[in-house]
C-alpha cells in the first residue's frame, strides 16, 4: 500500500518511508486546526503543549501500519494514518491543518482510489475512525468516503464529549 510519492499542481505527498515523515507530523501537530486539537487530546492524559505535542507526534508514528503526509508548497497539511488492530479490521486517523481546504481534493481521491481499495485487498472488512461530535468538517468527509455513522460513545473523551464512531464496511 505505498503511496510513493508525488507532486502536482503544488500539492504534494510522500509516504513513511520519506525521512521527512517524523518531521512533518510534528509540524501538523503543531499546528492542528482547534478541532482535530480537541479530538487528538481528548483521549490522553497530556494536553496540547510542546511536551504533550511531541509525544502524540510520537505516538501517532508508532502506531502506523501505513502514514502519508500531504501538503502545499513547503508546508506539511495532513497526515492520514492506517493501522491494522487485528485481521480484517483497520482503523484510520487524519489530523490536519488549517490548511486543509488546500489538499482536501487530493487526499479525498489518494483515499478513494488507492487506500481503501488496498485494505479491501488485505482482507479489510471494517475500517473505523472515531471522530469528536462537534467535528462536523470531519464527519461530512467521512461519510463522502463512505463511512457510515455506527455508533456514538458517551462520554467517551477526557473532557466527557461524546465521539462518533464512523465505519465503511465490506
Amino acid at each position: 500500500m505505498d503511496g510513493g510519492a508525488w507532486e502536482r499542481e503544488g500539492t504534494w505527498m510522500i509516504d513513511h518511508s520519506d525521512v521527512r515523515v517524523c518531521e512533518y507530523v510534528h509540524d501538523i501537530i503543531c499546528n492542528l486546526r482547534p478541532h482535530d486539537e480537541l479530538e487528538a487530546f481528548a483521549a490522553r492524559f497530556d494536553g496540547p503543549d510542546k511536551v504533550g505535542r511531541f509525544a502524540l507526534a510520537r505516538d501517532f508514528l508508532q502506531m502506523a501500519d501505513k502514514i502519508w503526509v500531504f501538503g502545499n508548497g513547503r508546508l506539511p497539511v495532513a497526515a492520514l494514518v492506517v493501522c491494522q488492530q487485528w485481521p480484517h479490521r483497520w482503523s484510520v486517523a487524519m489530523m490536519t491543518t488549517e490548511r486543509w481546504p488546500l489538499v482536501a481534493l487530493s487526499v479525498t481521491k489518494f483515499a478513494k482510489r488507492r487506500m481503501i481499495p488496498e485494505l479491501e485487498r488485505l482482507g479489510a472488512r471494517r475500517i473505523v475512525a472515531l471522530s469528536r461530535y462537534d467535528h462536523t468538517v470531519a464527519h461530512r468527509w467521512l461519510c463522502w468516503m463512505g463511512a457510515e455513522h455506527e455508533a456514538t460513545l458517551r462520554s467517551f473523551g477526557r473532557d466527557g464529549a461524546d465521539y462518533h464512531m464512523f465505519t465503511i464496511f465490506r
